[in-house]
């Protein structure tokens, strides 16, 4: 054979390698062609947006017991409450009835066990975390709430119960003492 003969081998061998690997391709995409394309998945529902982050800075360590709440209510009550008869971390011993406290897990459910019912929004109760509502019976007069015009106390004639932040040691409400029925 001669050389050009050789030559001509070579390409028709590589012509009918193309033409297979042509055939063979295009048989796979009519094979991927007749099979039913799946469905594409939904997308996964969200459960709507992500509660907030408090947004205040917490103490370095949360008031954990009732003795915390009454040091740090102290520091707020002497700036702002004068008491008929006066009250110290020592009465929660020498009068247990004069003196409540109780933790709850939100601003909501203290609110709820004292019957006030009210409702929060989730950035406050985020930034209030569980609560510690401590209540003082007896006559005071307390400053810096509002009270009618020109009055600069309001005298509570039963007690006062406040409501302190666990998580940053905020005094939140003041709220009077229901009379006992």
């Amino acid at each position: 054979m001669k050389p050009r003969h050789y030559l001509l081998l070579a390409s028709l061998m590589i012509l009918a390698v193309f033409v297979v690997a042509f055939l063979a391709s295009n048989s796979q995409n009519v094979i991927a062609a007749n099979r039913p394309i799946p469905p594409t998945p939904a997308p996964t529902a969200t459960p709507g947006p992500p509660p907030p982050n408090p947004t205040t800075v917490p103490l370095a360590q949360p008031l954990a017991t009732q003795e915390q709440a009454l040091e740090q209510l102290s520091l707020y009550d002497s700036q702002m409450a004068v008491w008929a008869e006066p009250w110290s971390k020592y009465t929660l011993r020498s009068q247990p009835d004069r003196i409540t406290i109780k933790a709850y897990p939100s601003r909501a459910a203290e609110s709820a066990a004292s019957g006030w019912n009210e409702w929060f929004a989730p950035e406050i109760e985020a930034d209030a975390g569980s609560v510690w509502a401590i209540t003082i019976k007896g006559k005071a007069q307390v400053t810096g709430i509002p009270a009618s015009v020109g009055e600069a106390y309001v005298t509570y004639q039963n007690g006062v119960t406040y409501v302190i932040s666990q998580r940053t040691g905020s005094l939140l409400t003041i709220r009077p003492v229901k009379p006992e029925k």
